[in-house]
């Protein structure tokens, strides 16, 4: 064959592979304030003071569409739940605890909830001070050198 590898099909997803309880859960949120050079993630740039009618309709919708999901899919307990994106901590401390809320009765009472976050989004870092539940926040690098170089926009 010439040292040429030989093609195998990708394998196939067994029927029922995905079935069965769910208990862990990823929320997209697609916005960030600038697009970064390296991302390929879906998300929407909408600078450092986004509108509020925008982040109050996407809340809405999330919330909708997990009552949906989660009795189609009969979810009872969530033992972890990420927010990821785009840059959730740009919904706010209010949108987040609203957002939260929908999902608080699903957790378990060890639950690890994680957000994505910006260093400079302080208001979101204090919210999850005070949270009943085990939280982390991912915060990527802060040193303004290593930010720019990565193409990142804070």
């Amino acid at each position: 064959m010439n040292g040429a590898r030989r093609r195998t099909a990708p394998p196939t997803v067994a029927a029922g592979a995905f079935s069965g309880p769910v208990h862990h859960l990823y929320v997209h949120v697609p916005f960030c304030r600038a697009k970064c050079d390296y991302c390929d993630f879906a998300s929407e740039p909408v600078g450092s003071a986004p509108e509020g009618a925008l982040l109050d309709r996407f809340v809405a919708g999330i919330a909708a569409e997990w009552e949906r999901e989660r009795a189609a899919h009969d979810v009872r307990r969530l033992h972890t739940l990420f927010l990821g994106g785009g840059t959730p901590s740009l919904l706010g401390p209010d949108r987040l605890e609203c957002l939260l809320e929908r999902f608080r009765p699903s957790l378990t009472p060890h639950a690890e909830v994680t957000v994505e976050t910006n260093p400079d989004d302080a208001g979101t870092i204090s919210f999850f001070q005070g949270a009943s539940t085990q939280t982390s926040l991912q915060g990527l690098v802060t040193k303004p050198a290593k930010v720019t170089s990565a193409g990142k926009v804070r």
